[in-house]
């Protein structure tokens, strides 16, 4: 029989983002980062699906989640998926978005 199971919690640090230009991303009420996670289990088979508010993971981070995970939980490292998810597209109506260049235009 399967067995599914959902989680989801806030993982904004109180310390601002660092960012690419120097500095740091103050924390804005309303946009918090979370982690969203699906949990399967079908006999002796485990399975996680999680979904982190980031712009990337990098292979050493995602390996060392996935073990902490199995310590924690039980399910195989071998059998979770983390992965990196944000919007980062700007609001609004897509007529408000900035055009490309055009083939005639120069693009330096």
């Amino acid at each position: 029989m399967l067995q599914v199971g959902a989680a989801s919690a806030d993982i904004t640090p109180d310390s601002g983002l660092p960012h690419y230009y120097g500095g740091s991303l103050e924390r804005v009420p309303g946009l918090d980062l979370s982690c969203h996670a699906v949990c399967m289990t079908c006999g002796d088979s485990q399975a996680a699906l999680v979904s982190v508010d980031a712009t990337f993971l990098d292979r050493a981070l995602v390996l060392l989640m996935r073990e902490r995970a199995e310590l924690a939980c039980g399910v195989p490292a071998g059998n979770i998926c983390i992965a990196a998810t944000t919007l980062t597209a700007p609001a609004g109506p897509a007529d408000s978005f900035p055009r490309p260049a055009t083939s005639s235009q120069s693009v330096q």
